[in-house]
């Protein structure tokens, strides 16, 4: 019963043609749903995701307020142990930051890479990698934010964590250059040489459907870096190597 009940629910969304007139009931709208992403049967949750990328992609800007509550929400769930789920899940992810902008979703998402999950730190790496593939938005460019969050991970006790770590790095690369460099950050050398060694090489992830990431390169563990020379400036890196992704 519930089941075709959303999806009759998601039918109503997608034909919404009068956005003005519903804004004002969307955090009713949010708050109603969001017990369904947690329901068991697979075919609630599933609907229910779906009911919240089409209201994404309908309101946009319009859940701006809403963020502080749906990014938290759908945070949560990446850490599910179902891939279905967290699929669905960071497709939502991924179409909050097309329509609002990463400028306006990554700060929500930020306190979430400190998450004592190494499952959920790695999914959130994962958003942030997207966010700085996402064609036509301006990039989140709080330097110093980012990479106080970012640095940390470089040492995480999860292999894949860091893995994907040095990726956003070279996406944020790729998407802000020289900026990073002006960032304040207190990592130690080593560190340091990891995101130069990574930032030598040219390829990037790419950005598949709806949210999905591509990585073209292998996603090894880097071997143990060589410090930089004394003297050499710890964020001084060379984001002319970098190149656009090929479509």
């Amino acid at each position: 019963l519930r089941a075709t009940a959303l999806k009759q629910l998601l039918k109503a969304v997608t034909a919404i043609s009068e956005v003005d007139s519903v804004v004002p009931f969307l955090s009713e709208f949010i708050s109603f749903m969001t017990p369904f992403l947690d329901d068991n049967n697979v075919q609630v949750s599933g609907t229910a995701f779906e009911i919240f990328y089409h209201t994404s992609d309908k309101f946009g800007m319009n859940l701006k307020s809403l963020l502080p509550i749906l990014v938290p929400t759908l945070v949560e769930k990446l850490g599910d142990n179902k891939v279905l789920v967290r699929r669905a899940d960071m497709r939502v992810l991924y179409k909050l930051m097309a329509v609002c902008g990463p400028t306006e979703v990554i700060p929500h998402l930020l306190p979430y890479l400190r998450h004592t999950s190494s499952h959920i730190r790695l999914e959130v790496t994962h958003a942030m990698i997207i966010a700085y593939l996402l064609p036509d938005v301006i990039p989140y460019s709080n330097t110093n934010a980012l990479v106080a969050a970012l640095d940390p991970l470089l040492s995480d006790p999860s292999t894949k964590v860091r893995t994907l770590a040095l990726e956003a790095y070279a996406v944020a690369y790729a998407a802000l250059g020289t900026q990073l460099d002006r960032a304040r950050t207190q990592r130690d050398p080593a560190q340091t040489a990891l995101i130069q060694a990574r930032l030598t090489d040219p390829v990037l992830p790419r950005l598949g459907p709806e949210g999905t990431v591509e990585h073209v390169r292998p996603l090894v563990p880097p071997a143990a870096p060589t410090p930089p020379a004394p003297g050499a400036s710890p964020t001084s890196f060379s984001p002319a190597t970098l190149a656009t992704p090929t479509p």
